[in-house]
């Protein structure tokens, strides 16, 4: 969502702008699939507490030309060599698959 009274550009998108209070609703815009890693994590365990066979990356990508990010997984990279400032595209799901949820996105991979 695009607030263009602020210049700002949500993702997630919102229903209202959080400076200006402007409604959203009806101000969605394209995004592009690529964007940075902002931060991560290496999960080694499952939520039930067992480990996992291998280690998983989540984390927070910062999508190329917004002001927020989406949390979800990085593909295609080993934990050691993942990084701050790492360039990652979107990996989506074949479109008759899609749902319209975040788990369209399978994962991002690095560039």
């Amino acid at each position: 969502a695009r607030c263009e009274k602020c210049d700002i550009t949500y993702v997630p998108p919102r229903t209202y702008c959080e400076k200006c209070f402007d409604r959203l609703e009806d101000s969605y815009v394209k995004v592009e699939p690529t964007g940075s890693v902002h931060t991560y994590t290496i999960l080694h365990k499952n939520l039930d507490g067992s480990s996992k066979k291998e280690p998983v990356i989540m984390a927070m990508v910062r999508l190329d030309g917004t002001d927020g990010g989406v949390v979800h997984y990085l593909g295609g990279v080993k934990p050691d060599q993942v990084h701050i400032g790492m360039r990652v595209k979107a990996i989506l799901k074949p479109k008759k698959e899609r749902v319209g949820a975040i788990t369209d996105i399978k994962n991002f991979s690095p560039l």
